[in-house]
């Protein structure tokens, strides 16, 4: 859960989101888990927003909306998929790659994202027939040689 992050700035609405694939990680605060605030915060948050919704089946997404709607009833709650466009080439964010190039593909997935699983699971419903994956911490920065190291992924 994401949420209340920038205290300096002023806000007109309070905005929680949540990965359905994993709302509330192991339950516990940052550095012991994923959450930023405790649950409880939800009680100050306008309205919620369960990301991923399409990746997760509908009893989870009820259960998470009901355990929200325990800590604040009148929580407006919305659902959100990811939809992409596009691939790009790596290095040239203005390519513009059509999504059926990973139709029936193996594909390597290298990602520095919160929810990796996301995204392999994305490309999964894209059509691609086997996903390997090299995963790197939330935020990672890559060097030039991570080129290099994802196309040794890919020969082994």
């Amino acid at each position: 859960m994401e949420c209340r992050q920038h205290w300096s700035l002023w806000r007109d609405l309070e905005i929680v989101m949540v990965n359905g694939l994993m709302p509330w990680g192991n339950r516990r605060l940052l550095p012991l888990g994923p959450l930023r605030e405790p649950l409880t915060a939800l009680k100050k948050a306008d309205a919620a927003v369960i990301h991923n919704a399409d990746l997760v089946s509908d009893q989870n997404l009820k259960n998470i909306e009901l355990e929200m709607q325990e800590i604040k009833n009148s929580l407006p709650i919305f659902f959100t998929r990811m939809a992409p466009s596009y691939l790009f080439e790596v290095g040239n964010v203005n390519s513009k790659i059509p999504l059926t190039a990973v139709s029936n593909a193996v594909v390597l997935c290298v990602s520095a994202i919160g929810s990796a699983n996301a995204f392999v699971q994305g490309l999964g419903k894209l059509g691609a027939c086997y996903v390997d994956r090299l995963d790197y911490s939330d935020h990672h920065v890559f060097q030039a040689g991570i080129s290099r190291q994802s196309e040794r992924g890919l020969e082994n």
